[in-house]
């Protein structure tokens, strides 16, 4: 369990300024967060934020979304007050 919570990838610095160019509204990762754990200013969380691009994290079995083009649907809860939800994300995989 302690390797889940520790030494997981995360974004550098470099890689969120660059994708935060892009006219992104979502950016989705299959780790458990894009900052560190143990951090104390959340630097990519309040980048993305700041630039309007909602954070997907802790995605799973992405190696069936191999294709090139897909929607992807994300369903939060509607939970009063909080500043993140659970999600149902759903990859519908399409020809263009």
């Amino acid at each position: 369990m302690e390797a889940y919570y520790y030494g997981y990838p995360i974004l550098s610095k470099d890689a969120a300024d660059w994708l935060i160019n892009f006219n992104l509204k979502g950016f989705g990762i299959d780790t458990i967060s894009v900052d560190s754990v143990d951090s104390t200013d959340f630097m990519n969380h309040r980048k993305f934020l700041k630039n309007n691009i909602i954070l997907i994290e802790n995605l799973k079995n992405l190696n069936g979304v191999r294709h090139k083009y897909f929607e992807f649907y994300v369903l939060p809860l509607n939970i009063k007050g909080a500043d993140g939800s659970p999600v149902r994300a759903i990859a519908r995989l399409t020809d263009e």
